[in-house]
């Protein structure tokens, strides 16, 4: 079975690529996309630095597998739109803004890293002159600092390929199961509101969307309304006629009342469904906004007049060229 999840897989690249490997074949097993910059394919953004494009990257993967070895990695000064990791190694960097976003993060360190970053702890000039072998102090400073974050991130010790497979095997399918759970509570929390919203709304309102949506229905609640609020006025002016007469106008009155019922009842369905395209509208709004969305205001994100139509926007022309400014949406 195939959840499509995109899972971000974070270390770096050299040191680790034996333990990668192994983490994207157990991650393929399971029936997930593991995300890693190594990897033909991988998303690329025109003008932004590769190691800025993983942020962008990282941000579409609900789950981060983080993996802290020896090596820091080589710092940047250009990061694009995310100029707060300045002087950060991309892994340094991929760790911090996924726990700034609130990612869940499986953060798994070396055993040896740990046994280091505990002599340094007590003693920060413990390596200043001999460092062990491949051991970057930076990396003990990574370290520090992931640990000192409040709430601190779940993280683990391992010693090899197999045990940190191992622990993947226990956590995982928690973490898994944590983010689904949240995203369907996310996912009715939503509709919920935008039910609420359309229930909210003016009445000729909602009597539009309703007619846009299923005319034919409109017009038969319509209808049924009219003719209850005729055989509610019979009643009253045949009060003291004959039982069969005053039988027969409730009778009417009942069959109305019910298919009154059966149709608000559908039209409630299509209020649902309105509510469930406007979710999905809005997850792609907010896709947008995240990860296509330019920095000049009114700006439309997308690249000529015909894209912007097929869309449901207007497009302003400017000259030859037609510029794509968000006028309004229909």
């Amino acid at each position: 079975m195939s959840y499509n999840l995109q899972v971000f897989v974070s270390s770096a690249c050299y040191e680790l690529r034996d333990l990668r490997a192994a983490i994207k074949a157990w991650l393929k097993q399971l029936g997930l996309s593991p995300m890693m910059s190594e990897e033909s394919g991988f998303p690329h953004i025109d003008g932004m630095p590769p190691y800025a494009t993983c942020l962008r990257t990282l941000e579409e993967c609900p789950l981060v597998i983080g993996v802290i070895d020896r090596q820091y990695g080589r710092s940047f000064d250009e990061w694009g739109p995310y100029p707060q990791f300045k002087g950060h190694a991309p892994t340094h960097a991929e760790l911090k803004h996924a726990l700034d976003s609130g990612k869940r993060v499986l953060l798994y360190v070396h055993d040896d890293i740990w046994n280091f970053y505990e002599v340094w702890r007590k003693n920060q000039d413990a390596f200043a002159t001999s460092a062990p072998r491949g051991l970057e102090v930076a990396t003990l400073r990574m370290l520090q600092e992931l640990k000192q974050r409040t709430p601190s991130p779940w993280m683990s010790r391992f010693s090899d390929v197999a045990e940190l497979q191992s622990s993947l095997n226990r956590e995982f399918v928690n973490q898994l199961y944590i983010h689904l759970r949240d995203r369907e509570k996310q996912t009715a929390d939503l509709a919920k509101y935008l039910l609420e919203k359309i229930v909210e709304a003016a009445p000729e309102v909602r009597d539009q969307i309703t007619a846009g949506l299923n005319p034919s229905l409109v017009t038969d609640k319509n209808a049924l309304q009219q003719r209850l609020a005729e055989i509610e006025q019979e009643l009253e002016r045949t009060k003291g006629s004959t039982q069969e007469r005053i039988a027969d106008l409730e009778r009417q009155k009942g069959d109305v009342q019910t298919r009154l019922e059966g149709v608000t009842q559908q039209l409630g369905h299509t209020s649902l469904l309105l509510a469930q395209a406007a979710m999905k509208d809005a997850s792609w709004l907010d896709f947008v906004r995240r990860t296509l969305m330019p920095k000049q205001p009114n700006r439309v994100p997308f690249h000529n007049s015909v894209e912007v139509a097929l869309r449901g926007y207007h497009a302003a022309a400017g000259g030859q060229h037609v510029i794509p400014l968000l006028r309004e949406v229909r």
